[in-house]
């Protein structure tokens, strides 16, 4: 953090309140005892579940499945995205195009959960069950065990356009 701190020439208390402000209005995943930033949408600083290859050469973590889809759209560079079924484990590969389409989805049966919980900050209450699966069965499945989430199942194409809406303008 003095790091930052000192290549943006400011004071160490000054960053600190900009993360704690970020944090607040749910931009950045902050952790205020270690001074360390957790994530900051769609990038995880810790590794997750679900890894985007950009560009075939840089791999990042995104936060959650639609983060990993709107990724690709923001940085406008293709993207291979691994992750796995939530259910099952089953390995899940997802190609997004430098034009920000859908390549390749695999399996094919592939879908998305898209939490609709209330929270005070979607990195911790719904970046944790936004995620893959394999079949339409195995969210079902999962739902099933999990009867408090609220939300939805996504096509794949449907959970780009989320992670596009979300994403997609954001460096523009």
């Amino acid at each position: 953090m003095e790091d930052l701190a000192y290549a943006l020439g400011l004071p160490l208390a000054s960053v600190r309140a900009a993360c704690r402000t970020l944090a607040a209005a749910d931009l950045i995943l902050w952790q205020d005892d270690t001074a360390r930033i957790i994530s900051a949408y769609p990038f995880s600083g810790v590794p997750t579940a679900h890894h985007v290859l950009r560009a075939r050469h840089t791999t990042c973590y995104a936060m959650c499945a639609i983060d990993a889809l709107g990724m690709p759209v923001m940085l406008r560079q293709g993207a291979r995205i691994r992750s796995t079924c939530f259910f099952c484990q089953t390995p899940v590969t997802v190609d997004i195009t430098t034009a920000g389409a859908l390549q390749a989805a695999s399996p094919s049966a592939l879908v998305v959960w898209h939490s609709e919980q209330d929270g005070c900050c979607v990195a911790e209450v719904g970046c944790p069950v936004m995620n893959f699966f394999c079949a339409e069965a195995h969210l079902q499945e999962w739902h099933t065990s999990t009867p408090q989430e609220r939300g939805r199942s996504l096509t794949v194409l449907e959970a780009l356009e989320v992670g596009r809406a979300a994403f997609g303008a954001v460096l523009t």
